[in-house]
């Protein structure tokens, strides 16, 4: 492995000829004595004592060189002078492109920085330990939590049953179903829970749909159907941002997921459940497409959408069949064929 890394020295350098005042010289070859009588150097600011001018800057007299190798790692050789001039001054550069180091990982063993193994004493969901669906990670702002130097904070949904049958992945008894959980990601500390019954064998999604601030929001299938969003609030309140007026999905055994993109490339996100797409209010935008016609196992699709095309908008990808988005009828428009008719999850690289 290799990696390019610039020599430390190059800070201070910067830093140096920023501090300085600048200086003109008429001379195109910056090589007059820099005193008061020079000819070519009075027309700006002189430099100060013991510092001369070179490619309109004040720096340190520079040693002589011949060749890159023979100046210091901060700076380069001006063959036409022959001067070792400092990075960031002159037509060098700003550091030194191969000045690189070898990088060797070391021996490692990773071990448990923290685990969550259940919600701690009180907890409304004692019995909600399940983990069944993939967890995301994100900051949503404010302490431990977030913020530009916060360690994020995980999301994911737990259960109060076994995994397998229907009562995870479609919620066929009301006595076993999903809550979603926030912990630190740090400690694992549990930071929020929510009562609302969600599918408890999905994965959840996350993004930034328009909330009270900046921060992301977090994206759930409901047990009836229909989708919720919570969001976190500048106070650092947990609230549910909106509850979709649909049932869409009641029925299905979901074992996938969310997906979020910007279809119409307007800078607000849509959600894309299956064969369905919310806004980013959590209103169904379109008539859903089958889930069996976008693959044809019965436990669901991941949405997949990538421009594959190269046309500039992105397609709803699966393995037989590509689908765009009409943002004029808020429709999937089918686009071609995928792979030639196979079927199947479907993946996107590249």
């Amino acid at each position: 492995m290799r990696a390019v890394s610039s020599c430390l020295a190059l800070v201070a350098t910067a830093l140096f000829t920023s501090l300085v005042p600048s200086c003109s010289c008429g001379d195109p070859t910056n090589v007059g004595d820099d005193d008061v009588d020079a000819a070519g150097c009075g027309t700006g600011d002189l430099c100060e004592d013991a510092l001369v001018c070179r490619f309109d800057a004040c720096i340190d007299p520079p040693p002589p060189c011949d060749a890159n190798q023979e100046c210091p790692g901060d700076r380069w050789c001006d063959v036409g002078t022959n001067e070792c001039i400092p990075y960031g001054v002159g037509p060098g550069g700003t550091f030194d492109d191969e000045c690189t180091r070898e990088v060797v990982p070391g021996v490692f063993f990773p071990g448990v920085q923290c685990e969550w193994l259940g919600p701690p004493a009180g907890d409304p969901f004692p019995d909600h330990k399940n983990v069944l669906g993939s967890p995301m990670v994100a900051n949503f702002g404010g302490g431990g939590g977030g913020g530009e130097f916060g360690s994020p904070s995980i999301a994911f949904i737990s259960y109060n049953f076994t995994d397998g049958g229907g009562e995870s992945c479609t919620g066929t008894n009301p006595a076993y179903f999903g809550v979603l959980r926030v912990i630190d990601g740090r400690s694992c500390d549990q930071q929020a829970t929510f009562p609302d019954q969600l599918i408890a064998s999905q994965s959840i999604a996350i993004a930034d749909l328009g909330g009270p601030d900046a921060s992301p929001e977090i994206v759930a299938q409901r047990q009836d159907g229909g989708l919720i969003a919570f969001t976190r609030n500048p106070n650092g309140m947990w609230t549910v941002l909106w509850r979709s007026a649909d049932n869409y999905g009641d029925a299905f055994c979901n074992w996938t997921g969310l997906a979020i993109h910007d279809l119409d490339d307007d800078g607000v996100a849509e959600i894309l459940f299956q064969g369905a797409v919310y806004s980013a209010a959590g209103v169904l935008l379109n008539t859903p497409l089958v889930p069996t016609t976008l693959d044809p196992r019965s436990t669901g699709y991941i949405p997949v959408v990538a421009d594959v095309d190269n046309d500039g908008a992105p397609e709803l990808v699966t393995a037989s069949q590509l689908y765009a988005w009409d943002a004029a009828t808020t429709e999937w428009v089918a686009d071609g064929a995928a792979l030639g008719g196979a079927n199947g999850r479907a993946a996107v690289v590249g």
